[in-house]
């Protein structure tokens, strides 16, 4: 169990070296946006999802737009019996958060 973290931990430090390198030669003042998509290997409608913030990223790296995709996997969708290697607790809470920030239902947590 060890390994999965500090591999992700490594991965994230290495992400944030390589951002800060990307931003400290872009001035101050360049606007970004930030995507982020709630998703699930264990989901029949995620795939198309992460196809789509995919096709994003790609299109804003072509054209030179800086949009940072970020993509959380849930772990509310586990109960079905297949279990998403990549989903966290975080990330259904966070997900969660915004659906409460936003008064929006469906982005709650499904119990």
């Amino acid at each position: 169990m060890r390994k999965p973290f500090f591999f992700l931990t490594a991965v994230c430090v290495s992400h944030i070296f390589l951002a800060n390198n990307i931003l400290a030669a872009e001035p101050a003042t360049a606007s970004f946006a930030v995507v982020e998509l709630f998703t699930s290997e264990g989901c029949s409608s995620c795939p198309p999802a992460d196809k789509v913030l995919g096709e994003l990223a790609d299109d804003a790296k072509k054209n030179g737009r800086r949009i940072f995709p970020l993509a959380f996997h849930v772990d509310y969708w586990n109960y079905l019996g297949w279990k998403d290697p990549f989903s966290l607790p975080l990330s259904s809470e966070r997900q969660e958060q915004y659906g409460a920030a936003l008064r929006v239902k469906q982005f709650t947590r499904r119990r």
